[in-house]
């Protein structure tokens, strides 16, 4: 890393700029021994035999600091583990899971940037440079501007990847420094790929972690992400006690779905081997504005200076007529009454009795005892009451249903923003940021070539949206 490099960094307790104060060690202004030091905060990031350190030492605590230290006692051998032990314990090669997840890196539709920036690829827990071979292969090769940026928080697998890269050609392109995943020292919007192998699992708060790499991705760019998880269609009884071995850290090792940010788009969750999972997302790109031909849009900050209305205005353009339309032909209430009345009891058999009475009351009442509320009207009652609540998931089966018995998104939008204005404004945000959601599942799915029924819809919602 040299001291033009440090034009990318940020301070991670406060995201201000940093300056490098101290020595180095070539012409090219590669780093050696100093500071980076912040112009807001004052913070001083230290820099040793070339290597930055970008974290707090007092926030590594927990699971973080534990497994810190087993890596750094296993790294001279971690590598060698994953590339002989592994495939003998899950009984087949590590390449498929590697490959599995490479591919969808999308390496090979990286491309140059119009404005000259360099397309840049961050690896978070780079670990021993294990994937960088990869990386290599997988690159367009007439992509010439490219940084790989790593980051890691064990100084012993940090010293196997400077072994690695010392003295190879495509070691140029490589930037590393300690970081903590919980608080990348990167601005908004950095990177064209982001990817993680191997610990978030471990992570003291994966959530963050995850949003951490939704905030340094550029819009649309694949977020791939690969961790443990058993594939009990394939596991025999050793499977499941040899995972068990390597995982006792996590009582429940799982595709975290539920974890990644509200904004993000869950694209796919799946088995790359017998033992881990890969898991893509990416955060979509904003709405475009258009500015007065006369002058130029006046710089705006973040969504914080955005009106609540103006934010209800532009959830509800996401569904489109035609993506509602085939939503809506797919629709059907026995189907949903279905969908909704099945897992629930089948889960809590306790519950039926009560799941039935709601059914009664206000969804099939008999001709002679209607329901005191229309559907439409109990719909938007539900919505109301909901996003009040917090809720995520049963708020977007309620947005569903609303949508589905002719009630518009913008109506939606503005019993959310009614909501809110009573709720306060954290009441608001997350109720927005559900809808959003919600609506880009839709949209998703009445773009699709799957038939969006009611099942396929809530399936979409378990998997994407939390509970």
């Amino acid at each position: 890393m040299n001291v033009a490099d440090v034009a990318l960094v940020v301070c991670p307790a406060c995201r201000g700029p940093l300056e490098f104060r101290g020595r180095t060690n070539d012409r090219g202004g590669t780093l050696a021994s100093g500071v980076l030091q912040c112009h807001d905060c004052g913070a001083a990031w230290p820099v040793a035999d070339g290597l930055p350190h970008v974290y707090d030492p007092a926030a590594v605590r927990g699971s973080d600091f534990l497994l810190r230290f087993v890596y750094d006692w296993i790294a001279p051998w971690h590598d060698l583990s994953v590339r002989f032990v592994l495939p003998i314990l899950q009984s087949e090669s590590a390449t498929r899971a590697r490959d599995g997840y490479m591919e969808r890196l999308q390496l090979c539709r990286l491309a140059p940037h119009e404005d000259g920036r360099p397309v840049r690829i961050l690896e978070i827990g780079i670990g021993g440079g294990a994937n960088l071979p990869l990386i290599e292969r997988d690159l367009p090769s007439d992509l010439a501007d490219l940084e790989i940026w790593g980051v890691d928080l064990s100084p012993g697998m940090m010293a196997q990847c400077r072994r690695r890269i010392r003295g190879t050609r495509f070691g140029r392109r490589v930037r590393l420094m300690l970081a903590d995943a919980h608080a990348l020292p990167f601005p908004d919007a950095s990177f064209d790929r982001v990817f993680h192998v191997g610990g978030i699992a471990g992570y003291r708060d994966p959530r963050l972690g995850l949003a951490e790499m939704a905030r340094v991705a550029r819009p649309g760019t694949p977020i791939v992400v690969v961790d443990e998880q058993l594939d009990r269609a394939r596991a025999n009884v050793i499977h499941h006690l040899l995972f068990r071995a390597i995982t006792i850290y996590d009582p429940h090792p799982h595709v975290p779905v539920e974890e990644i940010p509200a904004h993000a788009v869950c694209d796919e969750s799946t088995q790359v081997s017998r033992f881990y999972y890969c898991l893509r997302f990416h955060v979509p790109a904003p709405p475009a504005t258009s500015a007065s031909p006369s002058r130029a849009a006046a710089p705006r900050k973040e969504s914080s200076s955005m009106s609540p209305s103006t934010a209800a205005g532009g959830i509800a353009d996401i569904v489109r007529p035609e993506q509602l339309q085939a939503l809506k032909s797919a629709y059907d209430d026995a189907a949903m009454t279905a969908a909704l009345s099945v897992p629930l009891p089948a889960m809590y058999p306790r519950a039926r009795e009560y799941v039935d009475a709601i059914a009664h009351a206000f969804y099939a009442a008999p001709a002679d005892a209607p329901s005191p509320l229309a559907a439409p009207d109990r719909e938007r009652c539900l919505i109301g009451i909901l996003a009040i609540r917090g809720a995520t998931r049963n708020l977007a089966i309620h947005i569903y249903s609303a949508l589905m018995l002719g009630i518009s998104s913008t109506e939606i939008a503005h019993v959310l923003l009614l909501t809110g204005a009573y709720g306060g404004v954290d009441t608001l945000a997350h109720a927005l940021l559900t809808a959003k959601k919600t609506f880009e599942v839709l949209a998703r799915l009445g773009s699709g070539a799957e038939r969006p029924t009611p099942a396929v819809v809530l399936s979409a919602f378990a998997a994407e949206i939390p509970a």
